[in-house]
């Protein structure tokens, strides 16, 4: 089984749950943004629930048959410190965990 991380905030996680679905960002780099780096995951954790006024969480995701690509954002430098994995379609709930 191959694990990445997405960090999300305890409110946005309650909306996956209801839809679902982890889905692709509607507009921007449209895609689901994953890490195979726990810290990083972390980082944009805190940063979703600082902006949502709730807690942190991170979600084990399986990627296994996934459409996914390796992805760096061309809008700012040096971003490879992310190591940041595009998943290019929405991830059904049965593929996603809350890390414990």
């Amino acid at each position: 089984m191959r694990i990445l991380y997405h960090g999300t905030s305890r409110k946005r996680w309650e909306s996956i749950q209801t839809d679902g679905v982890l889905r692709m960002a509607p507009y921007g780099d449209q895609h689901v943004s994953l890490t195979d780096t726990i810290g990083v995951a972390r980082y944009f954790a805190e940063l979703a629930a600082d902006c949502d006024g709730c807690s942190a969480i991170i979600l084990l995701v399986d990627a296994n048959g996934l459409q996914t690509e390796q992805f760096v954002s061309n809008a700012f430098e040096d971003c490879g410190w992310e190591r940041e994995t595009a998943c290019l379609e929405d991830i059904p709930l049965a593929r996603v965990s809350l890390r414990s």
